[in-house]
Formats: C-alpha cells, structure tokens, sequence
C-alpha cells in the first residue's frame, strides 16, 4: 500500500504478509522482479529519489539498484538506491551477482 506525507511516498510493507513473502523469497530473482510487489517498491524508491539518479543525477532511465539483498520481498527504503542506466551498469561492472531468493 502507497502512502504519501510530506511529498513522499512510502510502500507500508506490514502489508506483505508472512505467506507472501514465504513466497517470494522462493523465486529466482529474475521472477522477484518482474512480481507487481516489486514494481511497487520500485516506483516508490523512484518517487522518493525525485525521479532523480543518487550518482549523477538523469532523469532518464531509472532502476532501483538493491544495496543489500538481506530482505528481499521485504525491503526497506534505505535499501534502494536509485541510479540511471548508465550509474547501474557502472556498479554491476564490480559488484557479484544477485543472489537467488530461494538460497535466503
């Protein structure tokens, strides 16, 4: 569930319950990404970013970046970075690959 205060939107994430986020962390995190659960967390990390990259500031094609893979299904603002196309690929040039949510 959305909320807004304050110009910021918030997802309420006492809203996924214990069954579905069971279920989630059973996906590989390919599928986790494509769930309407995480188009929701995305959207709202891009809201809170003032549709705005944390690097270099574009407008123009936007990911939300994991920071941490600890709560997967469950996450919480801060573990969401907002980054274009171009800051993205930079971090994922150096960084491991995903985890599956199934080995969590």
């Amino acid at each position: 569930m959305h909320r807004q205060r304050n110009g910021w939107v918030y997802l309420d994430l006492r809203s996924v319950d214990e069954e579905a986020s069971a279920l989630l962390r059973t996906m590989s995190y390919e599928q986790y990404l494509r769930t309407d659960h995480w188009l929701k967390v995305r959207d709202a990390a891009i809201e809170r970013a003032n549709h705005r990259c944390a690097l270099c500031n574009s407008e123009v094609n936007l990911h939300a970046h994991h920071r941490t893979y600890e709560r997967l299904g469950r996450e919480l603002p801060g573990d969401i970075t907002v980054l274009c196309s171009v800051c993205h690929d930079k971090f994922h040039e150096t960084l491991p690959a995903a985890p599956s949510l199934a080995a969590k």
